[in-house]
């Protein structure tokens, strides 16, 4: 009786297991199935290659003409302004033409000051003439229609006198004097009228005289003034020379990759003097296989940059948002520029740190990712035909 008491206990005992093993079957196989439905499951694309940049790219520094340096300013990490100077080439013979062409100019702009002075002088005078001319020939006029005032007194004078001889009031010889008295007058008012348009024809002659010297004075001044605008163009070509032998940094940065350099030494317009790093913000530029990235990759996704000279697993990683997308492959690659958004304390934000990057392009349950492994086409997000599939669901992750 015993025994079979014990039997029982055994059996419910086996049965309570079993229970207990299916409910947690059952659980699991519920947890994996809502995992499958409701998880969220990142998906990456990887760079090729990158680096860390600046906004702006390097300037080359470079000698515009071959010369041989007098002063030399570059040395390694030296930060400069826009306008500093770096090096400067021998322009003695420049500087020489540049100081004769300088007086030539001076001394052509001082005579052209003469002519203009002469020629307000002339045109002074040209206005006196004028009005001398005005007046000799109202003196002329005045003069004429005097004498004609006293030829026609004396006309009527001769008359009286012609009827005071039909009246035998008076003689032959007082008709002739007043006759010939009226001739006089005649031949005097005539010879004032033809005085008046001598003295006339003379002033205008002077003024005349007055307007062509103005006229020449003019255009001694203007080509005067083409004479010195020509060695003017002529000095300011000289001082361009001058200008381009001194090299002058393009913008605020820093130098690097300086060539050294030393007073007497030669340099070469083909040869790099040193390169400026502008100042700005860092970003991080990688190269992306167009098969993954095209379509996918869009501004405003996350990224995650790992620098090569500090591993991640120490370090930790820095945290960039895509700002800009290549359309077109260059050398088989697609430009993508990101911003850096956080910085870890312990990795520096240099230019020229090579680094990856990984680009979240989208976010999918991981049952969706199972059926696009399987190939199921749909999904929410586009993905570029001809991509090829992940082989497994921890390489799509990553």
């Amino acid at each position: 009786m015993a025994f079979h008491h014990t039997l029982r206990t055994l059996g419910a005992m086996r049965l309570q297991r079993h229970a207990f093993l299916v409910l947690l079957l059952v659980g699991l196989v519920v947890a994996w199935t809502c995992w499958l439905a409701l998880g969220n499951v990142a998906l990456y694309v990887r760079s090729n290659r990158g680096r860390l940049e600046v906004a702006q790219s390097a300037v080359a520094v470079n000698a515009p003409v071959e010369g041989v340096v007098v002063e030399c300013g570059l040395s390694l990490g030296r930060s400069v302004s826009a306008g500093d100077l770096l090096v400067r080439l021998d322009a003695r013979t420049y500087e020489l033409q540049a100081a004769e062409k300088r007086a030539e100019v001076d001394a052509r702009r001082a005579a052209l000051a003469g002519l203009r002075r002469q020629l307000e002088s002339e045109k002074a005078a040209r206005e006196v003439v004028a009005e001398l001319v005005s007046q000799t020939a109202r003196t002329g006029r005045a003069r004429v229609t005097a004498q004609q005032h006293g030829v026609e007194w004396k006309r009527q004078e001769s008359d009286v006198v012609a009827r005071l001889r039909e009246a035998n009031l008076a003689s032959k010889l007082e008709e002739m004097r007043a006759s010939s008295e009226v001739d006089a007058l005649k031949m005097q008012a005539a010879l004032a009228s033809e005085q008046a348009a001598l003295d006339t024809s003379s002033a205008k002659t002077s003024l005349r005289d007055r307007d062509a010297k103005i006229t020449a004075l003019e255009r001694q001044l203007v080509e005067g003034e083409n004479e010195v605008a020509l060695q003017a163009a002529r000095l300011a070509t000289l001082e361009f020379e001058i200008e381009r032998r001194s090299v002058r940094a393009a913008g605020a940065g820093t130098l690097v990759d300086v060539l050294p350099c030393t007073p007497g030494m030669t340099v070469m317009p083909s040869g790099r003097l040193a390169t400026l790093l502008p100042d700005g913000d860092v970003r991080m530029v990688a190269f992306f296989d167009p098969s993954e990235s095209i379509g996918r990759v869009k501004r405003g996704q996350p990224a995650i940059v790992r620098v090569e000279a500090f591993p991640w697993t120490q370090y930790g990683t820095l945290s960039a948002r895509v700002t800009e997308v290549g359309a077109e492959p260059r050398d088989g690659l697609v430009r993508v520029e990101m911003a850096l958004t956080k910085r870890d304390g312990l990795i520096p934000s240099m230019h020229g740190m090579i680094a990856t990057a990984e680009i979240e392009t989208e976010r999918l349950s991981p049952g969706r990712l199972l059926l696009r492994l399987a190939g199921q086409p749909w999904t929410d997000a586009p993905v570029t035909s001809g991509a090829p599939a992940p082989a497994s669901p921890l390489e799509a992750a990553r």
